[in-house]
């Protein structure tokens, strides 16, 4: 079920304490940078390693500009850290001797990425809150 938020009165918080309240754009800031999607150079490295493991085992290469276009496409919404994390975990379990669509390399991070969306979402919640 739906997790029930309870405002920060109930928590017996009315305004934060100084050194928290200093805190808090940083906090925001940085709740939003964890969601910025991997730029081009973030992507390129975060991919590496998948292309290092197609020419290792020689999986057949589709045409290179075009499958490159529509990885980035449909992978551009992954934070970079959640990219590298997919790719990672997709080498490790990856098992036929084809190219890895890119559902599977999301599959990876579906649930990580839902989560970061749900914990910002509560965040910015109680920043709005307190702030």
């Amino acid at each position: 079920g739906a997790r029930r938020r309870e405002p920060p009165e109930m928590w017996g918080l009315t305004a934060p304490p100084a050194d928290i309240a200093a805190l808090l754009p940083t906090l925001g800031s940085n709740l939003a940078a964890m969601s910025l999607p991997a730029g081009p150079e973030q992507y390129v490295v975060a991919m590496k390693p998948l292309v290092d493991f197609i020419q290792t085992f020689g999986l057949p290469m589709p045409n290179l500009p075009k499958a490159t276009q529509f990885y980035r496409e449909t992978l551009k919404d992954l934070p970079p850290d959640l990219l590298a994390k997919a790719v990672e975990q997709t080498i490790r379990t990856h098992k036929y001797h084809v190219l890895p669509k890119p559902a599977e390399i999301r599959s990876h991070v579906e649930w990580d990425l839902r989560e970061r969306k749900n914990e910002q979402r509560a965040a910015k919640e109680v920043l709005s809150r307190l702030g």
